[in-house]
């Protein structure tokens, strides 16, 4: 079945197309698309068609999903989401695509986590749409924390999380997920609320000191407090609001779910851990 992957210059919709690779998936068979084919070039060695596709171009989506069965829409990060994810979703209507998977975030239907309003937007959007669709509710990636370890190193991790925890997981694990459902018929048309194990703040800055030889601690604040920590890093705004509220949801139990979906999309344990830290560290 030809599947498109959206989103494939950046790390988790690379990942899948290695994962839809070494699960057998025919690479002639399997699209990468991404801004620039040039980031592609390792996909394409492998046989797998490669084409540039921008969510803001919307004639950019149609030629790369033309003839496509599946489309996994790898969410963006920036700019009017629903806007440019809308854009995808058309796209994906005009080409006839039997069946879209978008990465969300948890509980986006409920949740308060100021992040996920736009997820929140796109699902209305899918389910308004004629698509059989899987939403993937992508909880938070180890990568998330052991990407900034510099900064670990010399400030220690901050937040505002409290006692609350966290579903973390490796970004590997996450996209094994998404290929097990391109894969899988019998887990399609469904909401899966994806996270690992669920950990405190605390435990992380544990585990990243564990695997670095150095002690990395962590130190809460009230969440405006946070917010200025951000603020006063040079993050633009509105981020430090956005970013600060995450961990508000953190505290609140809004971004801890039940590990054993993820466990059983992957078809193996998740990662523990200490051993993910290292993995992702590693990476």
């Amino acid at each position: 079945m030809s599947v498109v992957v959206t989103g494939a210059t950046g790390h988790l919709g690379h990942l899948v197309v290695t994962t839809l690779l070494d699960r057998g998936h025919d690479p002639a068979q399997i699209t990468a698309t991404g801004r620039s084919v040039d980031k592609l070039a390792d996909l394409a060695e492998r046989g797998v068609r490669v084409a540039a596709a921008d969510y803001a171009d919307p004639a950019s989506l149609d030629a790369a999903f033309a003839g496509a069965e599946q489309v996994l829409i790898v969410s963006v990060v920036e700019g009017d989401r629903v806007a440019l994810h809308r854009n995808a979703i058309e796209a994906a209507e005009r080409a006839g695509v039997r069946h879209v998977v978008y990465t969300s975030a948890p509980y986006a239907d409920t949740t308060s986590m100021l992040l996920a309003a736009d997820h929140r937007g796109t699902e209305e959007v899918l389910a308004a749409s004629g698509l059989t669709v899987t939403v993937l509710r992508n909880a938070w990636y180890v990568e998330n924390y052991t990407g900034r370890v510099d900064t670990l190193r010399e400030h220690g991790l901050v937040g505002a999380a409290g006692e609350g925890r966290v579903s973390i997981a490796l970004r590997r694990e996450y996209a094994e997920a998404a290929a097990a459902v391109l894969l899988d018929p019998a887990e399609r048309g469904r909401v899966h609320e994806l996270g690992g194990e669920p950990v405190t703040l605390e435990q992380v800055a544990a585990a990243i000191s564990a695997a670095t030889g150095e002690t990395i601690t962590y130190t809460d604040l009230p969440v405006e407090g946070f917010r200025d920590v951000l603020a006063g890093s040079g993050m633009p705004d509105p981020l430090p609001t956005i970013f600060a509220d995450v961990d508000r949801a953190i505290r609140d139990g809004e971004l801890a779910v039940d590990p054993a979906v993820l466990t059983g999309l992957v078809g193996h344990p998740l990662t523990p851990l200490d051993a993910a830290v290292r993995e992702a560290l590693q990476g």
